[in-house]
């Protein structure tokens, strides 16, 4: 099980762009989850962020292999996936993702079982 994180640098005046993306993704939240299927991602979750005035993009993601779903994102035939691609040509700051280094990962058990 890979657990990765990055964060990703926006490009001036993407807030709005942001959005629409969140939005559409989320109002396609069935596409969306069939694409992690297929990526054997479990887990995908989104955050913007603001350091020091500058707007950021952190993503956290639980998968089987990072690898695996970094090639499986790029042969998708998913038209959400063709958005996504867009969206980030058109707001990234291209070079500047920062992966994080996995510290602690805590999952807690469910009660019950």
């Amino acid at each position: 099980m890979d657990v990765v994180a990055a964060l990703i640098k926006l490009k001036p005046n993407s807030q709005d762009r942001v959005r629409e993306w969140a939005e559409a993704v989320n109002r396609r939240k069935d596409e969306a989850l069939a694409t992690l299927s297929d990526e054997s991602v479990g887990m995908e979750s989104w955050f913007q962020v603001k350091v020091d005035g500058q707007d950021y993009l952190l993503c956290f993601m639980r998968c089987e292999s990072i690898e695996q779903a970094r090639q499986s994102g790029k042969t998708s035939q998913y038209a959400i996936d063709a958005y996504h691609k867009q969206f980030q040509a058109e707001t990234w700051v291209a070079g500047t993702n920062i992966s994080g280094t996995l510290l602690v990962d805590l999952v807690a058990a469910k009660k019950g079982r």
